[in-house]
């Protein structure tokens, strides 16, 4: 068996964190921007590649079977444990209101998705698939890859279902399954480290031009490149400053931690239990967040310095629960995270 590449453990790891922190911070922030910019595309860019892997190894059926366990079944749960929390605490405040349970119940499993990068994923997955499968039976892999981006551009720009979030994050996933035709291990030593000090300045300037500017933000925080007209520029930056940021935190923050030795520490670790602390940290967020009135008073201390703490802690008591509770529960597993 090949050894896992702690890396990717990292880039995985430092994404939910930066999940976390978003959830925690205060809405229209500087820091709120950096993060929405690159969290989920470095979950999308993972899946896509080891998609590869998975198409390599399994046939089309095999892979799609496999995914209906892990992601769908898994977002079925999740999503219905939200529902059930969402309603025990309407109850407990308001009594019975079967109208919220109505509207909490859509609002879960047909528009916004309190898991939605499971379903998301799941679909993004499926169109892969068939994709593949129109590859392999006429052997051309250029052909495969211009179905897929064909039926993506086919999707429309709506928000039920997370039509839009699939247009938009199956561009992430296609990114992830093509890093395996490029070195991206000798990519980063020769553009990042060695350019490093140019690199910095362009990343943080190409931020000051979006985060000045109203319209910028908005396709910053949507990417909405899909829709040729006013914003095709706009979203075009948008979308190589996620890159640049993706590529940032590969080439400091993942291999930093890898040449300090510190893969088996923090990032790596909760990295392991992504799909989890994805899940289960809006309880913690919602119902045991704890900020002292003298923090919220300091808005640089409480963004900067006490919420990502509070993040990372949040990930590593999830990591724990999950670890040496969790996982030694059989419907647990079957149920939540489709391994049966």
């Amino acid at each position: 068996m090949a050894e896992r590449d702690q890396r990717w453990d990292i880039f995985k790891g430092f994404a939910v964190f930066l999940v976390v922190l978003g959830h925690l911070t205060d809405d229209n922030t500087v820091l709120e921007t950096l993060i929405y910019t690159v969290h989920m595309p470095i979950f999308f860019i993972v899946s896509g590649y080891f998609a590869w892997y998975s198409f390599e190894k399994n046939t089309v059926k095999d892979n799609i079977t496999k995914k209906t366990k892990t992601l769908f079944l898994p977002w079925i749960t999740w999503s219905a444990l939200a529902v059930i929390m969402n309603c025990i605490r309407e109850f407990l405040v308001n009594g019975v209101n079967v109208s919220f349970f109505i509207d909490k119940f859509k609002s879960v499993y047909c528009t916004s998705m309190s898991v939605w990068f499971l379903f998301v994923l799941y679909i993004i997955f499926i169109l892969f698939g068939v994709s593949k499968a129109f590859e392999e039976s006429i052997k051309n892999k250029c052909v495969g890859l211009l179905l897929f981006v064909g039926i993506v551009l086919l999707i429309p720009s709506l928000d039920i279902f997370e039509f839009r979030k699939i247009k938009i994050n199956a561009f992430w996933f296609l990114l992830g399954y093509l890093l395996h035709f490029i070195s991206v291990k000798q990519c980063i030593k020769k553009v990042f480290f060695k350019s490093g000090i140019l690199f910095i300045p362009l990343y943080f300037c190409v931020f000051r031009l979006i985060s000045v500017n109203e319209f910028f933000s908005f396709y910053t925080l949507h990417f909405e490149f899909m829709s040729i007209g006013r914003g095709f520029f706009v979203s075009l930056v948008s979308i190589f400053y996620c890159i640049l940021g993706l590529a940032f935190v590969w080439g400091y923050i993942v291999e930093f931690c890898t040449y300090m030795r510190m893969d088996r520490l923090s990032f790596s670790a909760i990295g392991k239990v992504t799909m989890e602390i994805y899940t289960i940290h809006m309880m913690f967020v919602s119902y045991i967040v704890f900020v002292p009135d003298a923090v919220r008073q300091s808005h640089l201390f409480c963004n900067y310095i006490y919420m990502p703490v509070y993040a990372i802690l949040i990930c590593l008591v999830i990591k724990i629960i999950v670890e040496k509770i969790l996982h030694k529960i059989k419907l647990y597993n079957v149920l939540m995270l489709g391994k049966f």
